[in-house]
Formats: structure tokens, C-alpha cells, sequence
């Protein structure tokens, strides 16, 4: 091993961890992620809530999709009666959701060439989950099942033969999955289908690649084999990796130049974090000072008796948020 390799592995592998352990707070922020219980008990329950979930917070995170789309498609499979599928399920749903929306029987205005429930040529995910019988037709159940096997790269294939659905989003969901179970990344088989690469994780990778010494990743495959071998070297999960890299550069970096400088030994990356702790105390300060002033009463959250005063995040506000990690 060269010299200048070997002294750049520590330094790597500090990053790599300190990057890692973002993923906590990814997982602990209501509006960004389910809580990994949350996806436990959806792989348990019923499988028109697993379904729900993945179109809430995974299907419709392309680009351009209309914002209510998600919570349409979601409200109609939950209420979809039957205890299993029926062979009239996937068009029974599709036209529920149409009138959910109030578009015409043609479609138009639901974006049928990409939408996941369009049942046109045996492409809807309601088909996917019909043919799910070995697992009560749970979807989150499924993907644990094929992931726990092995057989990453079938599943992924599997939901990338739904309409609308990109390698980023399915990549998405399955990291979600896998870190949820704590599953063994060593035997999913092709961990590069558990990372996905958007602006953020592409920037990180090609920061961690320059520490090394090493030639950028050409494209978003070798971005994620790069990561997923920089987890490996330093002990953490890929998954962990992948999302801490986005929340450090889309939530605290926020500029490619800022997170290429703070990535570029630990030293930056200490200096940087201690940075950002010193104004989050200040902000926090600031906060406090502030709720002192309007009263015990508002600072303990009972001021005020609108009924808007004090609203709970919407599912689609929640859903939008979750999917910026797939997003380029």
C-alpha cells in the first residue's frame, strides 16, 4: 500500500463515520423519515397500509408529479374493503382515484404514461401486489423477505417494471427497508441497489474519492459502489452513510463548495461542526429569550385557541419532505 493511501484511511474512515452518524437524525425527525418501528409495524399489519405508505412516501417523488397525487392514491387503497386483492382491484382503484381527483374516465390530468396505479399493461404497483400471495400481499413484507434472500437486484427489477417508478426511488425505499430490519448488508447481494444517488450523495462521493486520492466516480453506479465500500472500510452501514451524506449536505452544507471544504480532512469537518453547533445555540438562544417574553402560556404551547394554531404536519407535508433524498 502506497505511503499516501494508507495515511488517507483514517481520515476517510473518521469522515465516513462522522457522516454515518447523520443518518440518526434522518431517522429521528418525524418529517423526513417513518421511524424504522413505523415500517415494522406496517410489514406486520395490513397490507393495504404497507401499500399506502410506499405511495405516500416513495411513488410519486419524481419530479413534476402533482402534490396530490400521494395522498389520493393512498386514501383510496386504505379504503379498499376486501381482506385480499380481487382480480378487479387494480382497476377498481385506478377509477376510485380518478374520481378521488375529479379527472375524467380517460385519464387525463392524472399523468396515466407515469402514474403507479394506471393498470395499462400489467404496469400498476396494485398488479405487483396482487401477485404478493407468499406475503399476505404486503409490499414493506416482501421487500424484507427478497432483501433478508439476496435478491436485491430482483426486487429492484420488480418495482422498476412499475410505471413511473426510477432506480433513485426504489433504491430509496429499499434503503429505508433494509436499515429499518437492521438488515445484514453483506447478504442482500449488490448493495449499490440499497444506495440512492442524487446531487448530495454524488458530491460526497466524489469528496470521499478525492481524500483517497482517487479518480471521481464517472457515474451515479460507481457513486454508489464507492460508498458502499467506504461503509464497509469503516465499519457502518451503507444505508447509515448513504442518508447522513444527504442530510449533511442538503441540511448543513446546503453548497457544494461548503461541503467539499468541510469533507476535506477531519480537522475541516471538526471545524465546520463546531461552526454550525455555535449558531444552532445561538438560534436556540435566541428562541428562549423570546418565549420568556410572550408568557409561560406560549412557551408551553397552550397559547392561543384557533383552530389553526396548533396543527400536526400533514401526511402529503411529511411524504414531500421524506423524498428529498431521491430527488437530483
Amino acid at each position: 500500500m502506497q505511503s499516501g493511501v494508507g495515511e488517507a484511511l483514517p481520515r476517510r474512515d473518521a469522515i465516513v463515520r462522522a457522516l454515518a452518524s447523520f443518518g440518526h437524525y434522518y431517522w429521528s425527525a418525524e418529517e423526513l423519515a417513518g421511524s424504522p418501528g413505523r415500517l415494522r409495524a406496517l410489514a406486520e399489519g395490513r397490507w393495504q397500509d404497507a401499500l399506502a405508505y410506499f405511495l405516500e412516501g416513495f411513488a410519486y417523488a419524481r419530479a413534476g408529479a402533482s402534490p396530490h397525487f400521494a395522498p389520493a392514491a393512498a386514501r383510496v387503497v386504505r379504503s379498499y374493503p376486501r381482506h385480499r386483492p380481487s382480480r378487479a382491484f387494480p382497476g377498481q382503484v385506478w377509477h376510485q382515484f380518478l374520481a378521488d381527483l375529479r379527472a375524467p374516465p380517460s385519464g387525463r390530468g392524472a399523468n396515466p404514461k407515469v402514474n403507479p396505479l394506471c393498470p395499462d399493461d400489467g404496469r400498476a404497483i396494485t398488479q405487483l401486489i396482487a401477485d404478493l400471495r407468499d406475503d399476505d400481499f404486503n409490499l414493506i413484507r416482501y421487500a424484507t423477505r427478497m432483501l433478508k434472500d439476496g435478491h436485491a437486484a430482483a426486487v429492484t427489477n420488480e418495482l422498476l417494471g412499475v410505471r413511473g417508478l426510477g432506480r433513485k426511488v426504489v433504491a430509496f425505499f429499499l434503503r429505508d427497508v433494509s436499515v429499518a430490519f437492521g438488515l445484514n448488508e453483506e447478504q442482500i447481494g449488490a448493495a449499490r441497489y440499497l444506495q440512492p444517488i442524487d446531487t448530495w450523495t454524488r458530491r460526497g462521493a466524489r469528496c470521499l474519492a478525492s481524500l483517497m486520492g482517487g479518480p471521481a466516480p464517472e457515474n451515479d453506479d460507481q457513486a454508489a459502489d464507492l460508498l458502499t465500500d467506504a461503509a464497509r472500510c469503516a465499519g457502518v452501514g451503507a444505508g447509515d452513510l448513504n442518508v447522513g451524506t444527504w442530510v449533511f449536505g442538503a441540511l448543513f452544507a446546503r453548497r457544494e463548495d461548503v461541503m467539499s471544504r468541510a469533507l476535506a480532512d477531519p480537522d475541516g469537518l471538526g471545524s465546520f461542526l463546531r461552526e454550525q453547533l455555535r449558531r444552532r445555540e445561538a438560534e436556540l438562544a435566541a428562541i428562549r429569550q423570546a418565549l420568556d417574553l410572550v408568557g409561560p402560556r406560549a412557551a408551553s404551547g397552550d397559547a392561543g385557541s384557533g383552530a389553526g394554531t396548533h396543527r400536526q404536519p400533514s401526511s402529503s407535508t411529511s411524504s414531500s419532505k421524506r423524498s428529498s433524498p431521491s430527488s437530483s
